[in-house]
C-alpha cells in the first residue's frame, strides 16, 4: 500500500471489520511535516467510537477522557481489561506512552518508518494481550488479537509504502482494506 502525506490531502487508510468490533477500527497516516521534520512515517491511530462511561454505560464518551496504558491499575482492573483508554489514541511505536502519562505532545520515536520500528503486530496470542503497542481491538475491556499486522514501513516519503497481513481467519474481508477520504481535521 502507498500512501501521501495528510498534509498534501485527506489520503488516508482505514483497517476495519478485521476481528474489530463495531465503532473500532485503526487509521493509517503518512506524517511529512516541514515543520517538524522529526515526525515523519506512519503514524498508527486506534479509535474506539464505541466508548462509554463504564460507571453509567448510557452515557458514551465524545472526549478523550479516560487514558490508559500498560501498568494503569485501577478499581476495574488492570488495563486494558478494565476499558481505561482514549477514545482516539496514537499507538506509539516506541510503546513509551509518553502522551498517555503527559510526558510530550509527541516525539519522533512515535511513527513507524524503516528509520526506525517499521511494524506492529497483534498480541502473541488470542488468550495473552501484549507486547505493546500492538493492534488489538479492547473496546469495553474485551481485549481481541485481530490478527492484523502493519509492516515494511518505508522510508519517510511523499509516497510512503508499507504491508498489511491479515489472520488466515479474517481472509474474507480482507477485500475491504481501502484507501478512505476524510474530512481535514
Amino acid at each position: 500500500y502507498t500512501l501521501t502525506p495528510s498534509y498534501d490531502g485527506p489520503d488516508v487508510m482505514i483497517v476495519k471489520d478485521h476481528g474489530f468490533p463495531k465503532g473500532e477500527y485503526l487509521i493509517l497516516e503518512n506524517v511529512h511535516e516541514d515543520y517538524q521534520p522529526y515526525a515523519r512515517g506512519l503514524i498508527v491511530w486506534h479509535v474506539d467510537n464505541g466508548m462509554y462511561d463504564i460507571e453509567n454505560p448510557d452515557n458514551p464518551i465524545v472526549y478523550n477522557e479516560l487514558d490508559g496504558y500498560p501498568g494503569l491499575v485501577n478499581m476495574y482492573g488492570s488495563w486494558p481489561e478494565n476499558g481505561y483508554h482514549y477514545r482516539v489514541a496514537v499507538l506509539q511505536a516506541d510503546g513509551n506512552y509518553d502522551l498517555e502519562h503527559g510526558y510530550n505532545e509527541g516525539d519522533p520515536y512515535d511513527v513507524y518508518s524503516k528509520c526506525w520500528i517499521d511494524e506492529i503486530n497483534p498480541s502473541r496470542s488470542s488468550g495473552e494481550a501484549g507486547p505493546y503497542p500492538n493492534t488489538d481491538a479492547y473496546q469495553h475491556g474485551n481485549v481481541l488479537n485481530t490478527g492484523v499486522r502493519i509492516h515494511d514501513v518505508g522510508l519517510p516519503s511523499d509516497r510512503l509504502t508499507f504491508a498489511v497481513d491479515f489472520d488466515s481467519s479474517y481472509e474474507a474481508s480482507r477485500r475491504k482494506l481501502t484507501k478512505e477520504l476524510l474530512p481535514r481535521w
